[in-house]
């Protein structure tokens, strides 16, 4: 059985990257704020009833709200934009950062989040359910991350958890964590 990643939207007719390849005809650009830009063939003229919308602002451009990079040719979206965390000046993608702290050995599960820092803006926080028995604590999850990742990213709070909130199947509810820890 072979496995295929697609991306794509209903802006862009459904999937038009394969496994990190556009399809013939597809454009991918990076912003210099890693957000990915779709162009081509398969691109929607606009939405419905908002001829002005900002998505669509670029002509034959669709502005999605992905970060993400492309290395020898291959798209990798990190997050979503619109869930980023912007932490004295810099773009945290919270992603990105769970991905690294899941590896950790005494995280079974973890949220990242960005929550009100009066010097920051947002400061970067994890919220964690540990493996049994085991309790990881602040200074070793900032460690961990710094080391895969530059040290801006690395969580300055974290917070246990028996359970993650979800809003849907395997969706963790970002806004009742933030609410929670605000």
């Amino acid at each position: 059985m072979n496995v295929v990643r697609t991306y794509g939207m209903s802006e862009t007719c459904g999937g038009c990257v394969y496994d990190g390849v556009p399809l013939t005809g597809v454009d991918v650009q990076i912003d210099a704020d890693t957000r990915v830009w779709l162009g081509g063939s398969v691109l929607a003229s606009g939405y419905r009833g908002l001829p002005d919308h900002p998505a669509f602002a670029e002509p034959g451009w669709f502005r999605t709200d992905d970060a993400g990079l492309v290395d020898d040719g291959v798209l990798r979206i990190l997050g979503r934009l619109d869930e980023a965390i912007s932490s004295g000046g810099l773009t945290v993608v919270p992603q990105v950062v769970e991905a690294v702290l899941i590896e950790h050995p005494a995280v079974r599960e973890v949220a990242v989040i960005g929550l009100p820092d009066d010097r920051l803006g947002r400061r970067v926080a994890a919220v964690v359910v540990a493996e049994n028995g085991m309790s990881p604590t602040l200074d070793e999850l900032r460690e961990w991350t710094a080391a895969a990742l530059d040290a801006t990213a690395a969580p300055r709070e974290m917070h246990l958890l028996d359970a993650l909130p979800l809003r849907g199947p395997g969706k963790i509810d970002r806004r009742a964590l933030v609410t929670r820890f605000s």
